[in-house]
């Protein structure tokens, strides 16, 4: 550990290459059963320093429910912002929704309630549906959730090819691509994908190629 000398910030980090605070991750809080509770952080961009903090919160089976990230400009905390997202999970910790909570206007605060993702399941994870502003909720008197209950947009699920050992190498969508046979008549479909990534043998890292 060493104190980040080239930070406004007082802070103390755990450094693990050049202190270039690019992004520090500083002190990291734990829970008694070993979850992850909090961790202080600090970016740096064009020589402005943005502080965050990230707080979990999990429920009495230890699956995670909520993640709160406080952003904080500048050395004297002004401009505060958060972001929280809810998880909700099943009786055997998958989980079924994810939701953000995202504030509109502080002041007053007004807040809406937007679902994120939908995990899709069969015996085990085949992907999620993708969802894009699609409100739930709100505090505000003159706005309302999205009166469409169900709609569907192809490209929007997104399903996880794997291998024998579970890792995720090709993520394909619902949508369907036409190939023409070279005089513009229809000649056969493709799958849209969307990721495709491998691993390396020894580190285990993981290299994506994204199509969009």
């Amino acid at each position: 550990m060493q104190f980040c000398k080239e930070s406004p910030i007082p802070t103390i980090f755990i450094c693990f290459s050049n202190c270039s605070c690019q992004e520090k991750i500083g002190l990291i809080d734990w829970t008694v059963s070993g979850k992850v509770k909090r961790i202080n952080s600090v970016v740096s961009a064009g020589g402005i320093y943005e502080r965050h903090e990230i707080e979990f919160e999990y429920d009495a089976m230890g699956n995670r429910i909520k993640k709160t990230v406080y952003h904080t400009m500048g050395t004297d905390g002004t401009n505060p912002t958060q972001d929280v997202t809810y998880y909700s999970v099943d009786a055997t910790g998958n989980v079924m929704a994810t939701y953000n909570l995202i504030m509109t206007s502080s002041n007053p605060a007004i807040y809406d309630l937007e679902l994120n993702e939908l995990p899709i399941y069969g015996s085990s994870r085949l992907g999620m549906k993708v969802l894009t502003n699609f409100k739930v909720a709100t505090n505000n008197s003159s706005s309302n959730p999205d009166p469409i209950l169900h709609k569907r947009i192809l490209g929007k699920k997104w399903y996880e090819l794997s291998n024998h050992l579970g890792n995720v190498l090709t993520v394909i969508t619902d949508r369907k691509r036409v190939v023409e046979d070279g005089q513009g008549a229809f000649s056969h479909y493709i799958s849209d994908v969307v990721h495709s990534g491998d691993y390396y043998l020894v580190t285990a890292q993981k290299r994506w190629v994204n199509f969009f």
